[in-house]
């Protein structure tokens, strides 16, 4: 008789190292963010500690972690600051290369990229060229 229950196989979460891999990695975009000069502008007044921990809900949730994102619809929480596609993917990029330092393989980083594509449009409120 042959045991046939494997264990799952790790979330990119669990792959990533969790939740404090995540905390440092989120920690690191906003220093990159905020000291990018096209995308300081953004930041100037917001409180980075919310902005943080959502942010860790968030990707913690969309890597497959025990984290609920409660935090305001996306759209609602970027209605009015007039991002354009070109600010979204410089946050994009920042965020692709803290996650790849912090040792994310390709399919955390390919979950991350889904789920940013999947809210694009209700962050991106400026498009190129308009």
């Amino acid at each position: 008789m042959s045991d046939d229950t494997t264990p799952p196989a790790p979330t990119p979460y669990e792959r990533l190292g969790g939740a404090t891999v995540i905390r440092t990695a989120v920690d690191e975009l906003y220093r990159r963010v905020v000291d990018d000069p096209e995308l300081a502008p953004y930041f100037a007044s917001a409180d980075l500690a919310e902005i943080k921990d959502h942010q860790v809900r968030l990707l913690g949730s969309v890597l497959g972690g025990p984290q609920v994102y409660r935090g305001r619809a996306l759209g609602a929480a970027h209605r009015g600051l007039g991002i354009t596609d070109r600010h979204y993917d410089l946050v994009v990029a920042h965020l692709a290369a803290v996650l790849e330092e912090a040792g994310a393989d390709d399919g955390a980083v390919a979950a991350v990229d889904e789920a940013i594509a999947r809210v694009r449009p209700d962050i991106v409120e400026v498009p190129a060229g308009g």
